[in-house]
């Protein structure tokens, strides 16, 4: 499947990076509240990790609809001694979305079919920014933990 050899080459250290949300378990649908389905604005869900590998100064968040190719979250300036993000935590920078804000907008499939969102937590060795394209110097990454969830309208 392409989304498993996807994230098989976005992992950068073994399994004991991860990333977990409360709200929903891996490969299961994220909750209606955490969607444009669930009000106003949606709030981004719960999230919680692991310790990166040694060397992690800053982390980084990205989601990612790998069904329509579009970007609902893009942050980073994350402390590097953090283990999560409560619901509706934003991180300390966010850049513009696929909707040009920056901020999180959750999942919102134009067409009535299961999208998949894939959560990426990068373990930076410095804070640094993203580049134009939305990702993370690679000399600067250190490991990923990724999460997918799904939604379907």
């Amino acid at each position: 499947m392409i989304l498993l050899a996807l994230l098989a080459a976005l992992t950068l250290s073994g399994s004991s990076f991860t990333l977990t949300s409360s709200a929903f378990a891996p490969n299961a649908p994220i909750p209606k509240k955490y969607t444009c389905d669930g009000g106003t604005q949606p709030v981004s869900p719960p999230l919680r990790w692991t310790a990166g590998p040694s060397g992690t100064r800053a982390f980084a968040i990205r989601v990612y609809d790998t069904d329509a190719r579009f970007l609902h979250w893009l942050g980073w300036g994350i402390s590097g001694s953090a283990r999560g993000l409560k619901a509706g935590q934003h991180p300390p920078h966010e850049e513009s979305n696929g909707l040009g804000y920056p901020r999180y907008d959750g999942p919102c499939p134009q067409d009535h079919r299961v999208h998949h969102y894939l959560l990426q937590l990068y373990a930076l060795d410095k804070n640094v920014s993203p580049s134009l394209a939305g990702v993370f110097p690679k000399a600067h990454v250190l490991a990923t933990a990724s999460l997918v969830g799904t939604y379907k309208h």
